[in-house]
């Protein structure tokens, strides 16, 4: 143990607060991704008009993009849009739930937060 002034520490609760601190940076860190860093490669898309929940699967396979959702989110019987051609990830996934109640948010480079529309 390790005593300063009268006072006792642990070595445990130095690794665990560290460790946190570290959680906590890291967390920070993505929550402000600017735009700039996200892919900028265009992508070829062959995404057919199909239920939602099918689409988003087909997007996050093309893009090689992982997609955070409730399944509850979506509404049963919503139909995504067709999405065909050379196009930026994220224009791709705005043209995918265009007209559907739902948004998208970058939480980092890779992965994308689907939520409902507020």
């Amino acid at each position: 143990m390790n005593s300063t002034n009268g006072v006792v520490r642990k070595p445990r609760s130095n690794i665990r607060f560290f460790a946190v601190l570290l959680l906590g940076i890291q967390i920070a860190a993505a929550q402000q991704i600017p735009r700039g860093e996200r892919s900028t490669a265009p992508v070829q898309f062959r995404i057919p008009a199909q239920p939602m929940d099918s689409a988003l699967k087909e997007f996050a396979s093309q893009s090689k993009l992982q997609l955070i959702y409730v399944t509850d989110d979506i509404v049963a019987g919503t139909v995504a849009r067709e999405v065909s051609g050379l196009y930026l990830p994220e224009t791709a996934l705005a043209q995918l739930l265009a007209s559907s109640c739902l948004s998208y948010k970058f939480v980092n480079t890779h992965t994308v937060a689907i939520a409902p529309c507020r």
